[in-house]
């Protein structure tokens, strides 16, 4: 009977033993409180994890354990999940949850502002006030991701909110460099023109110079109202205006179709000719969703060959030609994005000569240049009426 005393005895003192921590631990429970405005809770420890619920300011969870920059919590429901610790804050002093693992792979992702400039919000609406502009090539730790907006970390600990449309991620958690762009000169947009194109040497005809035995109507027939000698040149220059009609369905649901205004030299002989030309538009829109204002602009230096059918004054041509464009575009929503491309064009219309330098000229030009200035693409192209003014030499 002693010996079964002991034995019942030593039982009841490891089952005390083993309990008593796990009481105390419990005791010593910790709770945190949610200080962003809405966290997901994941079915584990990373950022890429299925999201089994979410938890709004101010909800207040019991901690099971910490996994590195990790809490794992119970929802009310019974459903265990994980939130980030950057989101909470502890709201009662205990002893610390124990980790499973020493300094676990955070697996945080890395994104890079690819906007010349993106804003910072408080929330993920752009409706939030604005916390503060960053610049193009800035690296920031991706918190959490909630639809198209990243909450992230600034510098001194304040949380923000960033559109991903602003953004890309950045593979293996290091920033690639960023590349400048270089503001070259318009000299790679167009064909060097310092050298004009040759004429065509035409042997002169000089109907003046004898008699012309023909009868009269045949002689009607001959083109005569365009002057002979230095005029038969195509050379000139004009001031231009006109109407531009975007190709892109895109762009007309946020701009309208507008003017736009420029000037071109043109070169060359009887019926060939070299033209260089500079155009410029702008626009102010609303953005589809936020109705809040946002301005576009376009230049572009364009050159080409023309050819010319002489019927007497009024001259038809035809030509194409390649550009370079220069677009930027600027709201509060996204900041500002600009990119440079080159594009081609085909051109069509008729100058009409009036006494010996003055013209008037009518053409039809379509443009043709796709761009991605952000993680979106733009056809900044279109049909484009106008007309042009000048004299001629």
């Amino acid at each position: 009977m002693k010996n079964k005393a002991h034995i019942l005895f030593a039982i009841a003192a490891v089952s005390l033993a083993l309990t008593l921590p796990a009481a105390l631990s419990a005791g010593d429970a910790v709770k945190i409180r949610v200080t962003a405005d809405r966290v997901n809770i994941r079915q584990a420890a990373v950022l890429t994890a299925q999201a089994v619920g979410r938890a709004e300011k101010g909800q207040v969870f019991t901690v099971v354990e910490k996994d590195g920059e990790w809490y794992l919590i119970q929802l009310p429901d019974g459903t265990p999940g994980y939130i980030h610790s950057f989101t909470v804050e502890e709201v009662v002093e205990g002893q610390a949850p124990p980790a499973k693992k020493p300094a676990a792979e955070p697996g945080s992702r890395q994104i890079q502002v690819t906007a010349d400039r993106a804003n910072v919000r408080k929330a993920a609406t752009l409706a939030a006030p604005l916390i503060l502009t960053v610049e193009k090539g800035r690296v920031f730790a991706a918190v959490e991701k909630e639809g198209e907006w990243y909450l992230i970390q600034l510098e001194d600990g304040t949380p923000g909110y960033i559109h991903s449309f602003t953004v890309a991620e950045v593979a293996g958690g290091q920033a690639p460099p960023v590349v400048k762009q270089a503001e070259k000169p318009a000299e790679a947009a167009a064909p060097v023109v310092a050298k004009p194109v040759e004429k065509p040497r035409v042997p002169e005809i000089k109907l003046v110079e004898k008699p012309v035995e023909v009868p009269q109507p045949a002689v009607q027939t001959r083109p005569v109202a365009l002057p002979h000698g230095p005029f038969d040149s195509f050379s000139m220059a004009l001031l231009r205006a006109g109407y531009f009609l975007a190709a892109d369905s895109a762009y007309t649901d946020v701009y309208r179709n507008g003017l736009i205004y420029g000037g071109e030299l043109r070169i060359g002989g009887s019926k060939i000719a070299g033209w260089l030309e500079g155009s410029y538009r702008a626009e102010t829109g609303e953005l589809t969703y936020t109705k809040e204002q946002t301005d576009i602009s376009v230049l572009a230096v364009e050159a080409g060959a023309l050819y010319r059918f002489m019927t007497g004054n009024l001259n038809p041509y035809a030509g194409a030609g390649i550009g370079y464009f220069m677009f930027k575009e600027e709201n509060e929503a996204i900041g500002q994005v600009k990119q440079n491309k080159i594009g081609f064009c085909l051109v069509g219309g008729a100058s009409y000569i009036l006494g010996k330098s003055f013209v008037v000229d009518a053409r039809l030009k379509y443009e043709f240049c796709s761009m991605k200035p952000a993680d979106f693409d733009i056809q900044v192209g279109g049909l484009t009426a106008g007309i042009g003014i000048g004299f001629r030499w």
